[in-house]
């Protein structure tokens, strides 16, 4: 993957093997790309500041990116739109992990916090 400004952050494989989400360092946009060919598929724009982490849903139809805008924004893999949003507020999401059933959040905070919620369905 070539030809980015910035070096890649973080980057998550999704479970069927076939898209890789990329955000740079820095970076407050989201690429998803084909795994097979690097071709670009989205690029998801929305956050305000750097994305701190991403991981798909275990079914693998949402992509969750955590920024430090203090939000968390949910994608739909197929077209790359928006499929909802979690405002903290100013807390910084630094870290999350997505339940096995694909239902819950755990997200690690700034504060030293752990907070638990909700993934919108749909």
């Amino acid at each position: 993957l070539a030809g980015y400004a910035l070096p890649v952050r973080d980057l998550a494989l999704s479970p069927d093997g076939r898209t890789l989400a990329v955000t740079a360092v820095g970076g407050f946009l989201v690429w998803l790309r084909d795994a097979e060919t690097g071709a670009l598929l989205h690029e998801l724009t929305g956050h305000v500041f750097r994305v701190n982490d991403l991981a798909f849903t275990p079914g693998g139809t949402l992509l969750v990116t955590a920024s430090r805008d203090g939000s968390l924004r949910f994608w739909k893999v197929a077209d790359g739109s928006p499929a909802g949003i979690l405002r903290l507020g100013w807390v910084d999401p630094l870290s999350f992990d997505v339940s096995r059933d694909g239902r819950v959040l755990a997200v690690g905070l700034r504060d030293g916090t752990v907070g638990l919620w909700a993934i919108p369905t749909g």
